[in-house]
């Protein structure tokens, strides 16, 4: 047990340590242990885990590999889509980086209460623009601000953003994005308070050879009902859900209203370019197939069948003899000599 000092101990203690006698101790006899002190911002608090940020930049991957393919269909032209990063900033940061003129398109991800933003660099939009309106999207862009018609035109590039936008999100669950309005002033884009935390999706996008940034924010407020869904452990672990029998029936039903292009191939002639340039009327060509060789029926491009040829009602008809299996090889007497013709899917 320790010894307890008299008070004139005490007292002769502290006299010693006043005339240097006794060095005062610094406290650092029993220091403790090290500890790593992670600095925290109660400003700007990480809402969002590492894993969710994994799995929301999957999401977006996929859906930059969709909207490449929209794109480069919608300007009939080469359009690259690029994921840069995904990260967590406050959406005064967000705004703050946007300077007109912009052309910001909000959309909703119904049933979630909120909106989000996407915001595409004014030089791409106008390339876009030009392209829409039957240019080359050649020549440089005037940066400007942006008219209404040019409005109606960004905000059907949005749309199909929206379309690849549910299919990517589809694993985490079903919404319904729309695009809600256009604004080109930033400052009237008020999705949250400024010291609220966003996840700020960031893109290269390339259409010809002009590029720029594009960006999707999602406020954490409108994530926050799904981020127990966003987990890469949830997702890759989920097993693939049956359809319901409403749901192949709906499917069916949209399956028997698709159209299919039809066509019935009676003979082919290969011809040069100077024959062609050289016919006149009342030439006859020959296709040196037999008059009762069976036409071929095609759906889609693809042979599917033969047919024979005929009139029913006084309108010209093919008559369905057989069917053409994937791979199968049939002679054509209209090919040169030892010359077939192989049918695939």
């Amino acid at each position: 047990m320790d010894k307890i000092l008299s008070p004139d101990e005490v007292n002769a203690l502290l006299t010693a340590v006043d005339r240097g006698d006794i060095p005062e101790s610094d406290g650092d006899e029993r220091k403790a242990p090290d500890k790593t002190i992670v600095r925290y911002n109660f400003r700007k608090p990480n809402r969002v885990s590492k894993d969710q940020l994994k799995m929301l930049q999957s999401i977006h991957e996929t859906f930059a590999r969709l909207y490449t393919a929209s794109l480069t269909t919608l300007l009939r032209g080469l359009v690259e889509v690029e994921f840069r990063g995904v990260e967590q900033v406050s959406y005064g940061e967000f705004i703050m980086t946007v300077s007109p003129p912009r052309c910001l398109a909000i959309f909703n991800m119904e049933p979630l209460k909120g909106g989000a933003v996407l915001d595409i660099d004014a030089h791409i939009l106008f390339i876009v623009i030009d392209r829409l309106l039957g240019g080359s999207g050649l020549l440089p862009a005037r940066v400007r601000d942006f008219t209404e018609v040019e409005k109606v035109l960004v905000e059907r590039v949005g749309i199909r953003a929206m379309v690849d936008l549910r299919q990517a999100w589809h694993h985490v669950g079903s919404f319904g994005f729309r695009v809600d309005h256009t604004e080109t002033n930033p400052q009237f884009v008020q999705l949250t308070s400024p010291n609220e935390a966003v996840v700020a999706v960031t893109f290269d996008v390339k259409v010809g050879e002009v590029g720029g940034p594009m960006t999707m924010v999602y406020p954490h407020v409108l994530l926050e009902p799904v981020m127990p869904k966003l987990s890469t452990h949830r997702s890759f672990a989920a097993a693939p859900r049956a359809a319901s029998p409403e749901e192949g029936e709906g499917l069916n039903k949209n399956l028997l209203r698709v159209d299919l292009t039809v066509r019935g191939v009676l003979a082919e002639i290969p011809l040069t370019v100077r024959e062609v340039l050289t016919m006149k009327p009342g030439d006859i060509l020959s296709s040196g197939r037999p008059v009762d060789a069976p036409a071929v029926v095609e759906l889609e491009g693809a042979p599917r069948f033969t047919a024979r040829p005929g009139i029913v009602n006084r309108r010209k008809a093919l008559e369905i003899l057989s069917t053409i299996p994937t791979g199968e090889v049939l002679r054509d007497s209209s090919l040169g000599s030892g010359e077939a013709r192989v049918y695939t899917a």
